[in-house]
């Protein structure tokens, strides 16, 4: 069985899996023909909607997630959970709390009555955030509790092997964690330390082939001096414990953001190098590759603008897609970017964007025979971007 952050593949059938937010997956076989990029109408149900991850169970059944506007007093955003049924993508209620604002960052399925959204919430207007997750059992949302970290807690990242074994990963009060759903409760993971003391680490990526192969990808960041320094960090379960794989070394600052293991041996990762004007925007794209020993640095295309890069999915070693989006121009506009790996070399892939305003994807994941990206649109207020691949 394979299983990717928002994706899993066991037997002929494809269930899901994870994010970032995120969402990946590897498929047997040759890849479908490809007929490009487009946009797919999907709900708004206030206008001011956005979605950050998607994952895919079967033709007939994927869930993209993300928050929107209460169009409440006394709510601030709210979780967003939209269905697709085979013909169109559809607003699914779901709880909301008073007083707090919500965010789902990372979902992912097991069964049509079975899938997990993670994210985080917190008082309206109030720094300190709380993780969050809900569970689809087929006909609602419930939201479920977890340990509590500290004050400032989010999960992005979520994997669903089966109804009593999924993984969710984030930051707890500045440190990674990665939370364990035994088909009862939640419990935190025993993780190896990363990064020098005093450092912020947090986990925004999620991948596996099986419940005893998963990769996990985050950032430690620290002080130097008077410099702030991040450096990308992986780890990698082996069904008894984690332990820390180095990512490659790479000058200047720079984060990796989410990843895709195609097979045991076979994993990929992208992110950016980041600007030295102190402004913390992309450079340039930034993708590496472990190939059963170690990562390395590949030569990534160049992208128009400030790059920044959120997703990640491999259907197969020749077809691994990444997504993210760009800020271009003398007045900056972000637009939507694609790039994929033809088992030879990665390359920029058109992609559509709606209307001149702001156009960003945060998530994609992979079916039997399409891709989702999803994302936000600002056309004026916040929309939700939905695209699909054939």
């Amino acid at each position: 069985m394979r299983t990717t952050r928002a994706l899993k593949f066991a037997g002929p059938a494809l269930i899901t899996a994870g994010a970032v937010v995120t969402a990946i997956l590897a498929i047997a076989g040759p890849a479908q023909a490809a007929t490009g990029w487009t946009v797919t109408p999907s709900p708004n149900p206030v206008g001011n909607d956005v979605l950050n991850g998607v994952t895919v169970r079967a033709q007939n059944d994927a869930w993209a997630v993300g928050y929107r506007a209460s169009g409440q007093r006394h709510f601030g955003t709210v979780m967003l959970t939209e269905h697709w049924d085979g013909t169109a993508w559809r607003d699914v209620p779901n709880p909301g709390f008073m007083f707090h604002d919500q965010s789902l960052l990372g979902v992912a399925a097991s069964a049509a009555n079975d899938a997990w959204a993670v994210g985080f919430t917190r008082v309206t207007s109030n720094r300190a955030t709380a993780q969050l997750t809900a569970h689809w059992d087929g006909a609602a949302w419930t939201v479920v509790p977890t340990p509590a970290a500290g004050t400032r807690d989010k999960l992005f990242s979520v994997l669903d092997f089966s109804p009593t074994n999924v993984y969710a990963a984030g930051t707890g009060d500045n440190h990674a964690v990665i939370e364990h759903w035994n088909g009862s409760a939640w419990s935190p993971v025993t993780l190896p330390s990363f990064g020098p003391a005093g450092a912020s680490t947090s986990l925004t990526s999620l991948s596996a082939s099986s419940p005893a192969d998963i990769w996990a990808l985050g950032t430690e960041t620290h002080v130097v001096g008077v410099n702030v320094v991040s450096n990308a960090v992986s780890l990698h379960f082996n069904g008894v414990s984690w332990k820390v794989v180095p990512t490659a070394t790479v000058s200047g600052v720079n984060r990796l953001t989410a990843l895709t293991e195609v097979a045991p041996g076979n994993v990929w990762a992208v992110g950016e190098t980041i600007r030295t004007d102190g402004t913390g925007a992309g450079d340039k794209v930034l993708i590496e590759h472990f190939d059963g020993t170690a990562w390395r640095t590949v030569t990534a295309p160049a992208v128009t603008g400030s790059p920044t890069m959120t997703g990640m999915v491999a259907r197969s070693a020749s077809d691994v897609w990444a997504v993210g989006y760009a800020a271009a121009g003398s007045f900056p506009v972000d637009h939507t970017v694609t790039l994929h790996f033809d088992g030879v070399c990665w390359s920029t892939v058109d992609s559509p964007n709606v209307g001149t305003g702001d156009n960003l994807l945060r998530g994609v994941a992979a079916g039997p025979v399409d891709l989702w990206a999803v994302g936000q649109s600002l056309t004026p207020a916040y929309t939700t971007l939905i695209l699909h691949h054939s």
